[in-house]
């Protein structure tokens, strides 16, 4: 537990001191797209890292790629409809970018199943009926989402500290104690 705790200071000082990789969490996400998915993860049966996982990878994606957006585009031309084709560009990835988020997460987590293309696409077309998505495209999403976040992926999430504090109290015997927690966490990611 104290390599970890060591290895968390370490990042923390490596985001501090690289001011362009630093996010102010969540600003990015509206509640509406947390519950889609938390609706996909269930969808899935994914375990609750590989949720967590995607929510932070998607959450600190969204921040830089509108950054990047809006210093290329909107500094150009700082008008109101400049403005409003960044987030029309944003808006109408939301989803393909969340589900390479998904994507990338079970790639990561040993205990998943690699949530491939096919299952992708299914998923896609069952939450957005009007638009068309294919194979290239959501290789190009992977590809962007992994590279915007410098090919890091977030391996500590708000799940981990909870397991950690119930380690450290002895509260991980008691029954449902881990899953109450996970239920209280959820609701602090909608209250957001």
């Amino acid at each position: 537990m104290e390599h970890l705790q060591q290895t968390m200071r370490k990042q923390e000082q490596e985001q501090i001191a690289n001011a362009t990789d630093f996010t102010m969490p969540f600003i990015a996400i509206p509640a509406s797209t947390i519950t889609a998915a938390f609706k996909i993860a269930e969808y899935l049966e994914l375990e609750p890292n590989v949720k967590y996982m995607a929510i932070e990878l998607y959450d600190r994606f969204m921040c830089k790629h509108f950054w990047e957006l809006f210093k290329t585009e909107f500094a150009n031309d700082p008008s109101e409809a400049s403005w409003f084709k960044i987030c029309k560009k944003i808006s109408n990835q939301t989803k393909l970018n969340l589900m390479s988020c998904f994507q990338l997460a079970c790639k990561m987590d040993s205990h998943s199943s690699i949530l491939g293309i096919p299952q992708i696409l299914n998923i896609l077309y069952l939450i957005d009926k009007e638009s068309e998505y294919t194979q290239n495209m959501i290789s190009f999403s992977e590809i962007k989402v992994f590279k915007t976040v410098g090919f890091t992926m977030p391996l500590y999430t708000p799940l981990h500290c909870i397991e950690i504090l119930l380690a450290a109290t002895g509260l991980g015997e008691t029954p449902n104690t881990f899953n109450i927690s996970i239920d209280l966490l959820d609701l602090a990611y909608l209250k957001v």
